[in-house]
């Protein structure tokens, strides 16, 4: 049938059976002309038994769809278009979209109605995917934007899984961290676990769990039935099935998520991969905190490097000026008298620059000690110290054999070993008691005395030393610029040094993060007190 005139009025059912969509025709009573191949493959009827029927027959409820679609028709002036819930020939029912338009002739008869059926089953399913999808993705937002403001970890990650457990409708979750030290799992977070079930899982040896295989393969294992796989650590009557998924940090396996469900066979490949996708984010994050608080405390550590550095440049532009404006002085009136100069005057200023040249050189080796002692990185770890030994070793190194039969020592007994680095130490010690020696003056009985004692800061073991001598000591003016470098106290011009022992001594007990005090009166000596909050070493 390619055309044909109903009541003056042509159809073209050729162009009608070659259309993209379900198309129908019927006459004004609703009796089918016409069904092209798209409908009928739909409804799965031949013509034979279509043809003459009414098209409400196509309907659920017939009486209700044709009642409904006259209606229609009728309110809205010959053109409806609404929603229908219709049968197939087999039984099946699916939710379609009807389109009918009235057609009239010249004479305002209605001569047939056309209309299109658009089924909505295929829709609906694609809006609940896309809903559930949207559901997820949201969930997904939530947690990046989490992430981005996120206070803590922990805080993170309880929210992360009571959001996908309420997705994903599950009875029981946990989130496992993985020790770095021991490789075992630490419980982190927590939905729905019993409380008799947490506190045995408060450390957990892998073992050969399952988490230990997610761990190795470094993918996602579900356990269907939960009841009959040995390797689940928690069993209860309310959850059957278990979904085991790696939070990963690109290679590395940061902890596991545990989802366990009320019924087998629960979850699906869908499920998988959004649990899977929540894992790698929290994974990430995670992983992401952990480095950000290691470079949260190096930025810590760059600045205070970089406010030194700043003070140093500045100390470092006024105090090596005036030997080099010495050594330059001295060389113009060289140049200025030349060999009218007297001979003897000649020598006297030769003498004034080799010794000034001789200072500058001391006090540039002394700030490279410094930039190397406190500005750089350390690239030995802690080691087992013997400090009375490192003590020993540093009054040998300063004070002449000699000289050190004059002054009586104290040294302090039972000092434990410690575990720190034992450059630094030396280098306090050095310095303390090389300025004890230097600063000494004329006593009749010289004496050093070193104190060890032990306490309690913030929770931790701290180890506190004095140095004690009974010098020259410093005036109370001075005391504020004690641990300028280049710093020289009145009364230490004849004394050999460049005033930089101190401010090596106070960066050193910084970057260690320990504490340092001086007292000094001038004719009294000078103690030195010092704490560091390094670890005992026990064998």
């Amino acid at each position: 049938m390619k055309s044909t005139e109903i009541s003056g009025f042509f159809l073209d059912f050729a162009s009608l059976e070659k259309a993209a969509t379900s198309m129908y025709v019927v006459n004004p009573e609703g009796k089918i002309l016409f069904l092209n191949g798209v409908m009928r493959n739909l409804f799965g009827y031949c013509r034979e038994e279509y043809l003459g029927k009414m098209i409400a027959m196509l309907g659920k409820d017939p009486e209700k769809a044709g009642k409904v679609i006259i209606e229609g028709l009728n309110t809205e002036g010959g053109s409806w278009q609404g929603e229908i819930m219709s049968r197939a020939k087999d039984g099946r029912e699916f939710p379609c979209l009807v389109t009918a338009t009235r057609f009239i002739d010249a004479m305002g008869n209605h001569t047939v109605t056309l209309g299109q059926v658009r089924d909505l089953a295929d829709q609906r399913k694609t809006e609940s995917d896309l809903k559930l999808k949207t559901d997820r993705l949201s969930s997904l937002v939530h947690l990046a934007s989490r992430i981005a403001h996120a206070g803590d970890p922990l805080t993170l990650s309880e929210k992360a899984l009571e959001e996908i457990s309420g997705i994903l409708n599950v009875a029981m979750g946990i989130i496992f961290i993985i020790q770095p030290a021991t490789g075992n799992l630490l419980s982190y977070t927590s939905v729905g676990v019993p409380d008799d079930d947490l506190a045995r899982l408060e450390d957990v040896d892998l073992g050969s769990r399952i988490a230990a295989s997610v761990v190795k393969a470094k993918k996602t294992i579900f356990v269907p039935d939960m009841s009959k796989d040995n390797r689940v650590i928690i069993k209860s009557e309310e959850t059957q099935s278990l979904a085991v998924v790696p939070l990963a940090s690109q290679d590395r396996i940061v902890g596991i998520m545990g989802l366990a469900s009320k019924t087998p066979y629960t979850f699906t490949d869908e499920d998988i991969h959004f649990m899977e996708t929540v894992g790698t984010h929290l994974g990430a994050y995670l992983e992401n905190a952990r480095l950000f608080e290691e470079l949260d405390q190096r930025n810590l550590s760059l600045k205070e490097r970089n406010l030194d550095l700043e003070e140093l440049l500045s100390i470092i532009s006024h105090d090596l000026r005036s030997p080099l404006a010495t050594i330059g002085g001295y060389a113009s009136l060289l140049t200025r008298k030349g060999s009218d100069a007297p001979v003897e005057e000649r020598i006297n200023y030769a003498k004034i620059i080799l010794r000034k040249t001789n200072e500058t050189s001391r006090r540039f080796d002394d700030l490279l000690n410094f930039f190397r002692i406190t500005m750089t990185e350390d690239h030995d770890g802690p080691e087992p110290i013997d400090v009375l030994e490192v003590i020993r070793d540093s009054i040998e190194e300063v004070i002449p054999h000699e000289v050190k039969e004059n002054i009586k020592f104290t040294l302090p007994e039972n000092i434990p070993s410690l575990i720190g680095n034992e450059s630094h130490l030396a280098h306090i010690f050095i310095n303390i008691i090389s300025n004890s020696h230097k600063f000494m003056g004329i006593q009749e009985d010289p004496a050093i005395h070193i104190h060890y004692s032990s306490g309690n800061e913030g929770g931790n073991e701290a180890h506190s030393f004095t140095v004690t001598d009974n010098g020259m000591g410093i005036a109370d003016g001075f005391h504020e610029n004690l641990l300028r470098p280049f710093f020289r106290g009145p009364g230490s011009q004849d004394i050999e040094g460049v005033g930089m022992g101190l401010s090596i001594v106070d960066r050193i007990i910084k970057k260690n993060m320990g504490n340092l005090e001086i007292e000094s009166k001038e004719g009294h000596g000078t103690t030195v007190s010092f704490t560091l909050p390094w670890p005992r070493y026990s064998e």
